[in-house]
């Protein structure tokens, strides 16, 4: 776990998520292990899902489903900065998450419709310039969007903080999080303490 994993999961102690922070992280723990050993399709898919994920537990109380609204309000509110990567919208993440869920490519109904741009994705040591150049010169720039994958994930770890710090002040939404986190990974408040525990590392660092 790195130092960044390590205050995220003091902080989301302190905020009083121990259940949404064990289930979303061990998603994206799996996400990284998956791309360490080159399996690049089924990482993208399984982060892809981590957002529904969380956009599920984003969902107005009265809502039962997560539908399109919720994961692209979700990633346009705690994921995306303006003059940041990736430099997507979050529609068309919605439509990548679509592609590679449904028949694992990249394009849907979207991008069919010219609603969205596909994205292609940068991996490891691989630039976005790279990419970038790739794209241009197929002059795709029109139908493609190219991002870095790590960067993909970052935002997602990132939305994900802001996300909790955000429903730390409201006490109702808070207990509604955490409700339906523990659906998501039904374990004891033992076992959410011990990933927290080892989430210290001997180091009190809070970011």
């Amino acid at each position: 776990m790195t130092k960044e994993r390590r205050g995220t999961a003091q902080q989301v102690e302190r905020q009083g998520f121990p259940h949404a922070e064990y289930a979303i992280s061990e998603m994206l723990d799996a996400t990284d292990l998956l791309v360490a050993n080159g399996h690049h399709r089924p990482a993208l898919i399984l982060l892809y899902s981590t957002i529904d994920a969380i956009a599920s537990l984003a969902r107005p109380a009265a809502s039962q489903n997560v539908t399109r609204q919720y994961f692209v309000s979700w990633a346009e509110a705690y994921m995306l900065t303006e003059g940041a990567e990736p430099a997507c919208t979050a529609l068309e993440l919605y439509a990548a998450r679509c592609g590679l869920l449904h028949t694992h490519g990249p394009e849907a109904r979207l991008t069919d419709e010219g609603s969205a741009r596909v994205i292609a994705y940068a991996w490891g040591t691989a630039t976005l310039a790279e990419l970038r150049d790739v794209i241009a010169r197929m002059g795709k720039q029109q139908a493609v969007v190219g991002i870095h994958f790590d960067d993909l994930i970052a935002a997602v770890r990132r939305g994900f903080e802001r996300f909790l710090t955000d429903a730390r002040t409201d006490p109702v939404r808070r207990q509604l999080i955490e409700q339906r986190a523990r659906m998501l990974a039904p374990v004891t408040r033992t076992e959410a303490e011990a990933f927290l525990e080892r989430g210290r590392g001997g180091e009190d660092t809070v970011r």
